[in-house]
């Protein structure tokens, strides 16, 4: 069965992942009833230095606090994809969904109860609307673009595109890339502004 809950907001995922005074433990504390609601939240975090999402996270949801000692911890999409099974109803952390396992939601996240959800496409990563989102930026001096035009194109194309979702980095949207490759490809700058 899917998760169903419909979103999440930043106190509960503090709750659900960290060590805090708001502690949430079962699924009728996010408001779900039913067969859900008794059953424990399993939660599921990437294993230290794999990649930097735990850490960003602990920064920004749980405001440096640890995480619980309960916490499972993955290596890779692989790991995490084995972590799911019919029985277990759990959260993950994760900044690549695994292709592995179709039946899994990514859900919108609040920073507020009240306000609005997002999910993490390239739309709402790019406007900042959705919040734990980490920028990439490229930056060069103006004089080297013309000999790094090649790695820019690459970046910025379809040919890097499976390199860089393998490191969990969503690209922009396809509308922005093309205007960032041209503004390059003109030797103006293209990373000012949103």
């Amino acid at each position: 069965m899917t998760c169903p809950v419909a979103h999440v907001i930043f106190d509960q995922l503090a709750g659900i992942f960290g060590i805090s005074p708001g502690r949430v433990e079962r699924w009728r504390e996010l408001g779900i009833g039913g067969e859900w609601a008794d059953s424990l939240i399993t939660a599921l975090a990437p294993e230290v230095g794999v990649g930097i999402a735990v850490e960003y996270f602990r920064h920004l949801v749980l405001a440096g606090r640890e995480l619980k000692p309960n916490v499972i911890r993955y290596t890779d999409a692989a790991g995490l994809a084995a972590r799911f099974s019919d029985e277990m109803r759990g959260v993950a952390l994760a900044a690549v969904m695994p292709a592995a396992v179709p039946e899994l939601k990514v859900v919108p996240l609040a920073v507020q109860a009240r306000g609005p959800a997002f999910l993490p496409t390239p739309e709402d990563l790019h406007t900042g609307d959705y919040v734990l989102g980490l920028p990439l930026r490229l930056v060069v001096r103006r004089e080297a673009l013309p000999a790094l035009l090649p790695l820019v194109r690459f970046m910025g194309g379809d040919e890097g595109a499976p390199h860089f979702e393998r490191a969990g980095v969503v690209p922009l949207p396809a509308l922005r890339q093309t205007k960032q490759l041209l503004a390059f490809e003109k030797g103006e700058s293209c990373c000012a502004g949103k």
